[in-house]
């Protein structure tokens, strides 16, 4: 029972409206740009920079990208 609810909550979690999926294109000059897609009121959005809350919130993902 515990095992059905967690998968029905991961399912609903990482659907398109409630997740982002992230994609790597070419930007020209051999560079790669990473793209963050969603869904939004069921319109595909996409991002090139990270949907985060605030500044402060994106900042904390610096260190961990190479």
């Amino acid at each position: 029972m515990l095992a059905q609810l967690t998968a029905m909550r991961f399912e609903a979690m990482v659907q398109p409206a409630n997740a982002y999926a992230l994609e790597w294109r070419n930007a020209g000059s051999g560079r790669l740009q990473l793209i963050w897609e969603a869904q939004e009121n069921g319109i595909a959005v996409e991002y090139t920079r990270e949907p985060a809350r605030s500044e402060t919130v994106r900042s904390r993902g610096r260190p961990l990208m190479c």
